[in-house]
């Protein structure tokens, strides 16, 4: 119930959050999955607005998880349910005798939910656990098998593909990479919390992949040879580590004693100063034309342009509004952003009150009666808000699609013709 005395938690201590803080603003904009979603607003300040109120979105999935890990715990520790707990745990046991073991604690709630739900819900879990599985899939089968061609081959080649060509080659990638989804679940075995794997995995793009946004976006003297070098740098640390974590124990017989986020904050630094120092030994007097390659100034593009205010107060630019803001996207800025700003006080003041004052755990459990009750709110109230909003805009979306001038050279390449600074 007290979060101050979570320290002692392995893996997951104060620098894990730490780590993961900085994480979210070093890989802002670096998932590959949302890669589509974030190129298709009409204008940068509608994609700046999805952004906004995506922060409510990841509340109400808050929600879900933290109810259903309140009701497995609850069922496996309270007395009514000793009978109940007995047989989870006999369930359990058979993944793993150890009790702390990783792989045997993350089924816990898994195991707890197939007793604790009844059958008609227990199906209507399984469905939405099958639809996540499904959405999630094809979202990695496209992105990585996209990124390969688009990214990885395509620059390489000096003769473009026809359409039909390239439509194979990308299908040809999604095939692959399930197969290698298929070859990698079935071989890799899992040593440890699903939190630290993906820190290890993730770090052989995410590790290196803010260097190279933050540098490219808004440096001048960022040049390709430094992102090539963060970016091999960055997945030759991750691999090293994966191998260090599940070959480690069979050499040594102990864990590997850097856990996945502190190899992520590693790589962070590690790829950061490569980037650095590898664009300033290789660049030049001349400086990158950055607002030709942002659309800025004499090289805007009207139809990206959204402007109705003139000018905007400083209170108003402390939360990020611009010009482009209408009347209600400025109260969604203030009931977004102002909610946040809110929470984060809450933190600091109430762990400087935990911290004076001896607050017992019946305290704490009714703080986080409260807190969760307050998510819920916020979940009823965004989830209405974004269906009936997001009703309105798919009928807009498909409007505009129906109307709009197919581009089929438009096949994703960027040449060096149009991003040459002057």
């Amino acid at each position: 119930m007290n979060p101050l005395d979570a320290g002692d938690v392995k893996d997951f201590d104060a620098w894990f959050y730490i780590i993961a803080a900085i994480g979210a603003w070093y890989c802002s904009l670096s998932y590959l999955g949302s890669q589509a979603s974030n190129a298709s607003a009409k204008t940068a300040h509608e994609y700046r607005m999805g952004v906004a109120l995506s922060v409510w979105r990841w509340m109400a999935l808050c929600v879900f998880f933290m109810v259903l890990v309140l009701i497995s715990y609850a069922y496996l520790h309270h007395p009514a349910y000793a009978e109940e707990a007995v047989g989870i745990n006999a369930v359990l046991d058979t993944i793993s005798p150890d009790a702390d073991n990783a792989v045997r604690a993350q089924q816990t709630v898994t195991v707890a939910l197939a007793r604790i739900l009844p059958s008609g819900l227990k199906g209507l879990m399984a469905v939405v656990m099958l639809a996540a599985i499904i959405t999630t899939y094809n979202t990695f089968l496209h992105t990585w098998g996209s990124v390969l061609i688009q990214d990885v081959i395509m620059p390489f080649r000096k003769t473009p593909l026809s359409t039909e060509q390239h439509m194979k080659w990308l299908r040809l990638s999604l095939v692959g990479v399930g197969v290698f989804i298929f070859l990698f679940s079935c071989f890799f075995p899992q040593r440890q919390s699903i939190l630290m794997y993906f820190a290890l995995v993730n770090n052989i793009w995410f590790g290196a992949s803010g260097a190279v946004i933050i540098g490219g976006l808004y440096w001048k003297k960022g040049t390709t040879a430094g992102a090539l070098t963060a970016l091999v740098l960055g997945a030759a640390m991750s691999v090293v580590a994966i191998v260090c974590v599940q070959v480690w124990p069979e050499v040594y017989d102990r864990e590997f004693p850097v856990n996945g986020q502190w190899v992520f904050l590693i790589t962070i630094a590690s790829t950061s100063v490569v980037y650095v120092a590898v664009s300033l030994v290789g660049s030049t007097k001349r400086s990158f034309d950055l607002d030709r390659l942002l659309h800025r100034g004499q090289y805007a593009i009207e139809d990206d342009q959204t402007h109705v205010r003139e000018k905007t107060r400083f209170y108003m630019r402390l939360f990020g509004i611009t010009s482009e803001f209408t009347r209600f996207d400025r109260f969604t800025a203030y009931v977004v952003f102002g909610w946040t700003i809110a929470l984060v006080a809450m933190f600091f003041l109430g762990t400087i009150y935990a911290t004076v004052f001896d607050t017992s755990d019946d305290a704490w459990a009714t703080f986080w009666y409260f807190y969760l009750w307050h998510l819920f709110v916020v979940f009823v109230i965004s989830t209405i808000w974004l269906t009936v909003g997001g009703l309105r805009d798919i009928r807009k979306m498909f409007k505009v699609l129906s109307s709009s001038q197919r581009d089929y050279s438009d096949d994703g390449t960027v040449s060096h013709e149009e991003t040459d600074c002057e």
